[in-house]
């Protein structure tokens, strides 16, 4: 998996056209898969994942990015 695949909740944020607050709580109620980096409270997804969540909920995603 290449680094770019991988997100960070302000990176999906800014995807989704939400607040990070919001990307965390959907990873927390297990709408959206991701992880938590042990050791930290930061957490992560695959951007495949956002797309596919933003796809299942007709989420507009600019192509370009």
């Amino acid at each position: 998996m290449k680094d770019e695949d991988i997100l960070t909740t302000g990176q999906a944020a800014k995807l989704l056209r939400i607040s990070i607050k919001s990307v965390i709580q959907m990873i927390d109620r297990k709408h959206l898969y991701g992880w938590t980096i042990p050791g930290s409270k930061h957490r992560r997804v695959r951007k495949a994942d956002v797309l596919a969540f933003a796809k299942q909920n007709g989420i507009p995603i600019d192509k370009g990015t």
